[in-house]
């Protein structure tokens, strides 16, 4: 007999699959060896886990690198829905108290629960994610990813990933052409 419960499918598997990635990023980037600067768009990479990576080729770096841009691009979304989300039932639930008066704690929760499923989507193109971005290499020794500058010497590789190509390049070799 056939048992739905049993049967795997293949969305499903594939989702695992990146909540796992995902939960494994996360995990790096909470030790410190992963550092994503959301503003300009810049990946600080500590350099055993840039070892790491590099050793597994052009290809193993390359899929590491579209697995972080996924990464940033699904908080991206994540933090722009979660915001969404906020200002929908906060306007839901101040067009209720203008018209009524006294709402009690179980009218408010119907108010925001209401506006939750009626919510529209949010279209990724207007949220500016993430295509391409620069990345660095950073020593080991350095004291902290948000203070590792070129000044003080703990960059050791710098580079742009463009969403096909990695142009990667020492950075004592083009310290010249940067100042």
């Amino acid at each position: 007999m056939w048992n739905p419960l049993k049967r795997k499918n293949k969305k499903l598997r594939e989702l695992q699959k990146l909540t796992a990635t995902f939960a494994i990023l996360e995990e790096i980037a909470r030790r410190g060896l992963l550092f994503w600067k959301q503003k300009d768009h810049i990946l600080l990479i500590e350099e055993s886990l840039a070892t790491l990576k590099l050793a597994e080729g052009a290809k193993g770096f390359q899929h590491f690198l579209n697995q972080v841009a996924l990464w940033q691009n699904y908080k991206l979304l994540s933090e722009a829905y979660e915001q969404h989300r906020i200002d929908i039932e906060v306007a839901a639930v101040r067009n209720a108290q203008k018209q009524y008066v006294v709402l009690s704690k179980a009218d408010l929760l119907r108010i925001r629960q209401n506006a939750r499923e009626n919510m529209e989507e949010i279209e990724p193109d207007k949220l500016g994610y993430v295509r391409e971005f620069d990345i660095m290499i950073l020593r080991a020794s350095a004291p902290s990813a948000v203070k590792a500058t070129e000044e003080n010497g703990q960059l050791l590789a710098v580079g742009h990933y463009d969403g096909k190509r990695v142009e990667m390049a020492m950075y004592e070799d083009i310290k010249h052409n940067l100042s």
